[in-house]
């Protein structure tokens, strides 16, 4: 996710409070922590579960940002200023 915050920075459409890279960085390395086994059915708002079966956890900032990425699963939208569409590459 550290690649969306650099794409979204250069073009000027990051909010002035949105958290640091370093932040996004870490919620590209979790994000899909909570996507199989007894998880799946509330992903991703169960990484902080998930993660603690580790003996892990994240910052609530963190955990924000894993749960926006997934906006119509959680509610919880980007704050950033735009929206960004998957697309699949075919070959």
């Amino acid at each position: 996710m550290a690649g969306i915050y650099d794409y979204l920075k250069e073009r000027g459409q990051l909010t002035d409070d949105e958290p640091a890279r370093e932040n996004w960085l870490l919620a590209g390395l979790i994000h899909d922590t909570d996507y199989g086994g007894e998880f799946k059915n509330e992903y991703p708002l169960k990484t902080k579960e998930a993660l603690a079966r580790y003996g892990l956890e994240s910052s609530d900032t963190v955990l924000r940002i894993v749960q926006a990425h997934a906006p119509e699963l959680t509610g919880r939208q980007p704050k950033n200023k735009t929206k960004l569409r998957a697309r699949s590459i075919r070959n």
